[in-house]
């Protein structure tokens, strides 16, 4: 019995990978069409380490969109091992076209370096683009942080292991929200092969392993709100890693599920105005706006 249920879970498995395949050559296309365009705005690459990775990049708004005062931090998605942040310029795009200061974070792979390693270079990330956005002359005091898969494990980290983010220095009064797209976020749900094998890899000991898995530090005391979305029919990172996720948030989380989402085309809400999780990720970010208006 225990082998028909998990070739039937297999079978499942490659049918939504196969989804997934279909779908994402038009995204990547679109999304590569926005990431070379030429640049709208002031964009700026720093490097803050040695490595090749090792950068913060700057999107400045676009001109005449409406200020918005809240920073979007990105961290990307790759299995911690794959592609950089400038590949994804047009995340960064999309927010500065909506009148955001946008950093994308650039961090070390896996699996030659391991834990703590990408995060180290996430708040390596944060400082220097603090130091971009202050040589602009910009507030920096309200940081909304992001991230997709493996970016998402690593900004949730950034905002609930609060013991280490106070020997970094991390102000955490100064983060207003957070927003995770198919992550890996309780590692005891991490469930597919592919996903153990990643974790592994970029965590690969039990210590470091309950050290990087996010929902190890939640206290459900957290005050900042959080919108977790989450494809239906993830291949990769099981829809059940945001609802437990959420599940220990203490009413501040909120899971949104995309009934035809899977892993990695949820990077669509991007590119594709007309996609189910834009408005929702839009909204969200439009109430925390309303929250804390401008003085």
């Amino acid at each position: 019995m225990e082998s028909v249920v998990f070739f039937m879970n297999l079978i499942t498995l490659i049918r939504w990978q196969l989804a997934e395949y279909l779908r994402l050559p038009g995204i990547v296309y679109r999304g590569l069409r926005i990431t070379f365009a030429p640049a709208r705005s002031y964009e700026c690459k720093v490097q803050y380490g040695p490595q090749a990775r090792q950068y913060v990049y700057y999107i400045a708004p676009y001109p005449n969109t409406p200020a918005r005062r809240e920073i979007i931090f990105f961290a990307h998605g790759g299995g911690w091992k794959s592609y950089n942040a400038m590949i994804f310029r047009f995340v960064g795009r999309f927010f500065a076209a909506r009148g955001y200061h946008a950093l994308l974070a650039g961090y070390r792979p896996s699996p030659r370096f391991i834990h703590p390693a990408q995060l180290d270079d996430m708040y390596a990330c944060l400082i220097t683009g603090e130091q971009i956005l202050e040589s602009r002359g910009v507030d920096y005091s309200r940081i909304v942080l992001g991230g997709q898969s493996a970016g998402a494990q690593l900004t949730a980290l950034m905002a609930y292991d609060q013991d280490d983010a106070c020997r970094r220095g991390l102000d955490l009064s100064r983060i207003v929200g957070l927003f995770l797209l198919s992550g890996p976020l309780d590692f005891a749900e991490c469930t597919t092969r592919r996903i153990g094998r990643l974790v592994r890899d970029y965590a690969n000991t039990p210590t470091l392993y309950q050290e990087a898995n996010p929902s190890f530090h939640v206290k459900g005391t957290e005050r900042y709100p959080v919108l977790c979305i989450h494809g239906k029919h993830d291949p990769l990172v099981p829809l059940s890693n945001s609802v437990s996720f959420v599940s220990r948030l203490n009413g501040k989380g909120q899971l949104r599920v995309i009934d035809n989402g899977h892993h990695a085309d949820l990077a669509a809400v991007f590119i594709d105005k007309d996609d189910p999780a834009t408005p929702i990720l839009t909204e969200w970010l439009d109430r925390i706006a309303a929250e804390h208006p401008t003085p």
